[in-house]
């Protein structure tokens, strides 16, 4: 019997990173993994079997290398070892595209890629007028097939579509205005930057945690 579909925990810093990964390169397509802890959990309300994971990081890959080069696959064998050191699984992508819809070729490429390790594997795209509107700023993409997939949209303006929640429905709100006034994304590293200078930390991203957690976003 195979186990019942799991519901997704968004927590603030897996929410948050990848819209200021995106501000932090607006003329750019970004492209990033989302971390979950190693273990699920059961969700009583949901009954005994129903299995819950909670999404609690984003690593910020690439904005010059949006394709699957080498610098693509370096950048993934060093996410997945950090992840693997502190006891995380990869648990999806993200897109953000400076232009067009939905996921484009690299992203569906990540999706299935991480679909063969992952059954419960998924790809968020940041959607642009929904961010600048203080709404939950995600499209879901579900892989549905090896070669098929689907997005989830969602009824309401506060949250994401089942089976996605935010742990905090303000975060939206909160974290495009604290985007506006204080430019917290300046903080944000991703590969590319630490390809540049090797003393960026893309995988932690500390400075940009801690600018957070000062406007009480994490």
């Amino acid at each position: 019997m195979s186990s019942p579909s799991p519901t997704y925990l968004i927590t603030p810093a897996a929410y948050a990173l990848p819209i200021l990964h995106a501000a932090a390169h607006p003329s750019s397509t970004v492209i990033g993994l989302f971390l979950a802890s190693s273990s699920s959990t059961s969700t009583s309300t949901s009954g005994p079997d129903a299995r819950e994971i909670k999404v609690d990081d984003a690593i910020p890959l690439i904005h010059n290398y949006t394709n699957l080069s080498p610098m693509m696959e370096i950048s993934l064998e060093l996410a997945d070892e950090y992840a693997k050191s502190i006891s995380k699984t990869i648990a999806g992508v993200y897109v953000g595209r400076e232009e067009g819809d939905g996921l484009g070729r690299i992203g569906e490429k990540l999706l299935a890629k991480l679909k063969e390790g992952n059954d419960d594997a998924f790809a968020f795209v940041i959607d642009n007028d929904k961010l600048g509107s203080g709404q939950p700023a995600y499209i879901p993409y579900v892989l549905t097939s090896p070669t098929s997939f689907k997005s989830l949209s969602s009824t309401s303006s506060t949250s994401l579509p089942s089976p996605f929640t935010l742990a905090s429905e303000s975060l939206p709100k909160e974290l495009i205005r604290t985007i506006r006034e204080k430019k917290v994304f300046r903080e944000l590293r991703d590969f590319d930057d630490h390809l540049e200078d090797s003393s960026h930390d893309w995988l932690e991203n500390k400075p940009v945690k801690i600018a957070l957690r000062q406007h009480s976003l994490l």
